[in-house]
């Protein structure tokens, strides 16, 4: 799952020049990083003549010297990612916007413009009409008003639930600097059951979501050999279905007492959320199943059956898993959309099929 942003630049003529952004675009994230890292314009001018981009990150370009590109594995720390420059795609160059245009695009969420003036403003899509641009400043400084806490420094990304309960506990400032690091993360423990019983786990440093990591579980992890080799990794940074990233001195956030090998896990370690960061606990059963847990409902409902959880939460959001390709979060946005065009699907469906009914029916 993404959030897509644009990201643009107005030009001396007042007409303004744009790039795409696939993934982070909401305001704790780009606007963020925007806000502390693009604030000169020559810079944010260098930023979009680079073209499209998947991931915003502090540096426009790498250390020659050392591997960059698209691929996860071979990404320089905290070094944009372009369509053009590192996966060698075309047509994903910069390019002349209208903002009431891109406003109508049901897939673009964000919207950030730096001024003549020198200042970032936005709009969230779908809003421009209503809003017009807005300072990126206020809009963070809103953002975290509603959160319950200051903005901690040099943390960009989504916050769950737990993430805000974690940092409205911290006493001060300074010990939110210190968590957080650059990127926020959502920790889960991949664990496969013993023949005496016990737990075998893994530290998964992201994406700890049902409908993120449970869900690559379930599609691409149902064979135990291929689990037990999942296993043998130790502490990973990502899951993917067919390879991982290692959890490693270069990963955000990097504690060095979580990097290690696969250990013997007690799962009630994990069912505190005041003592554990991580969010959910998968378990690969010796009947060769997949079930979890969410971090403090162990203890009442036990491990559950992964698939039931996963279906659960997809009717919470009002439409099926197989309507969706990718894993990841959804946001409030990202469902509304999910569910209209589902809506939308369901009824060209049932045209579909009454067209098909009426041809059969007068055929016979």
């Amino acid at each position: 799952m993404s959030t897509r942003s644009y990201i643009c630049i107005e030009n001396e003529d007042k007409s303004i020049s744009g790039i795409y952004c696939h993934s982070d675009g909401y305001l704790t994230y780009n606007g963020a990083m925007l806000l502390d890292h693009y604030s000169d314009r020559e810079k944010v001018k260098e930023l979009i003549s680079l073209g499209g981009l998947s991931t915003l990150l502090p540096k426009l370009h790498p250390d020659k010297s050392k591997p960059h590109s698209f691929d996860y594995d071979k990404r320089q720390e905290d070094v944009c990612v372009f369509y053009g420059r590192d996966r060698g795609e075309s047509g994903n160059e910069a390019h002349e916007v209208v903002l009431e245009d891109i406003d109508k695009d049901i897939f673009i969420e964000y919207v950030y413009v730096f001024g003549l003036d020198n200042k970032w403003r936005y709009f969230e899509g779908g809003d421009y009409q209503k809003t017009g641009l807005m300072l990126v400043e206020d809009g963070l400084n809103k953002e975290y008003k509603n959160l319950g806490f200051k903005r901690p420094k040099d943390v960009y990304g989504y916050f769950t639930d737990k993430d805000i309960e974690f940092f409205k506990s911290l006493e001060n400032k300074k010990d939110a600097e210190m968590w957080g690091g650059k990127k926020m993360s959502f920790p889960c423990y991949i664990c496969i059951e013993n023949e005496d019983g016990t737990y075998k786990g893994i530290y998964c440093h992201t994406l700890y979501w049902l409908t993120g990591v449970g869900a690559m579980l379930s599609d691409h992890y149902k064979d135990r050999k291929k689990v037990e080799k999942l296993m043998s990794a130790g502490s990973i940074e990502r899951l993917y279905p067919t390879k991982v990233t290692l959890f490693n001195e270069d990963t955000y956030g990097y504690k060095k007492e979580l990097d290690k090998p696969a250990h013997i896990i007690d799962l009630n370690d994990y069912d505190d959320p005041e003592t554990t960061l991580v969010g959910y606990v998968y378990v690969f059963g010796l009947d060769n199943k997949w079930r979890c847990f969410e971090s403090g409902q162990y203890k009442e409902k036990g491990l559950i059956d992964l698939d039931e959880a996963i279906d659960e939460e997809y009717k919470q959001y009002g439409f099926p898993r197989n309507f969706v390709r990718g894993y990841g979060v959804f946001f409030p946005k990202d469902i509304r959309m999910y569910q209209e065009m589902y809506q939308e699907s369901l009824k060209k469906k049932k045209e579909k099929d009454a067209e098909m009914w009426g041809f059969q029916h007068s055929k016979r």
